[in-house]
């Protein structure tokens, strides 16, 4: 049975996708959700306030790091594919040429994290000013200025 027999047999083939350097060079020059369940109480706004700030501060660090990494074309170590050649581990140019797809593909998976960060960092930011919104409607919070505070504190 050859391939072209095997091939026939199924519709199954391996599915890619690849950035191209422009659209790179978009995503990371660019780089700079979760659904939020309805919150009654004033420390629980407060509290999934705080914490959705936390989270957005959170993101924006990860996504400037990650695209100076990219920008410097630097594969931080836990993001760098280490898969070995199991033919022709002695060949140099072989290797050479393995080790290169491979940094591609960490830098497409860089630059694909910091696009998925931009998307989320701004789904992020609009429960950020609804939960705010919700915050300085409430009649009478215990403390005006925690808002304030909270900015300064995180």
């Amino acid at each position: 049975m050859s391939f072209a027999d095997i091939a026939d047999t199924t519709a199954r083939k391996a599915e890619t996708f690849g950035f191209t350097e422009t659209e790179r060079k978009r995503i990371l020059q660019s780089a700079q959700s979760l659904p939020t369940p309805p919150t009654s109480s004033e420390a629980e706004i407060f509290r999934k306030l705080e914490q959705l700030k936390r989270r957005d501060i959170s993101w924006a660090l990860n996504s400037s790091s990650l695209a100076e990494y990219a920008k410097a074309q630097r594969i931080p170590r836990g993001l760098r594919i280490t898969l070995k050649p199991a033919l022709f581990k002695d060949d140099q140019a072989f290797t050479a040429k393995w080790q290169g797809i491979l940094n591609r593909c960490s830098l497409d998976l860089i630059a694909l994290t910091v696009q998925q960060l931009q998307v989320g960092s701004k789904d992020l930011k609009q429960q950020i000013h609804v939960l705010e919104d919700e915050y300085t409607a409430i009649p009478e919070p215990a403390n005006r200025n925690a808002l304030q505070e909270l900015d300064a504190k995180i």
